[in-house]
């Protein structure tokens, strides 16, 4: 909950969903938005204001290693990750460094695609593997009245 520049990512979609749909439930308005970042951008790879950090994981760092986690260090003076796109949009032209995904839904589907990715194993108890996801995985279970 603290300010940083520090923005963490995963390599997987499933989690991207999990993020964004987990969160939505929790203040649903009907859209949420999931970033994807190219790690193989022409400006990524000139450091355009994001640089990829390297951590030294070990066997015990349960979240990084369940949700599939990656860091990057944001070197720009934006606001938001939106204001960045917008300057690189604008500086560059179009550029695939980073994409948005804004995501239209009915309230009724929330449920639907956390329970699909509870079939696939991709719980609040996986993703935070400490207390604060067995609280969370409770009271999203006990709201479904399972």
């Amino acid at each position: 909950g603290l300010p940083t520049r520090l923005l963490d990512w995963t390599k997987s979609y499933y989690f991207s969903a999990f993020f964004a749909f987990s969160e939505v439930k929790i203040n649903s308005n009907g859209e949420c938005t999931i970033w994807a970042i190219n790690e193989k951008s022409k400006l990524e790879q000139k450091s355009q204001g994001l640089e990829f950090i390297k951590l030294s994981t070990n066997k015990f760092n349960y979240r990084i290693k369940n949700q599939l986690g990656h860091f990057t260090l944001s070197k720009h003076t934006e606001d938001s990750i939106d204001e960045y796109e917008s300057k690189i949009k604008s500086t560059h032209g179009l550029d695939d460094l980073l994409w948005k995904f804004d995501i239209k839904f009915k309230k009724d589907e929330i449920d639907k695609i956390l329970n699909d990715l509870n079939d696939m194993g991709i719980t609040y108890s996986i993703v935070y593997p400490d207390l604060e996801g067995y609280i969370k995985e409770s009271i999203y279970k006990s709201q479904l009245g399972d």
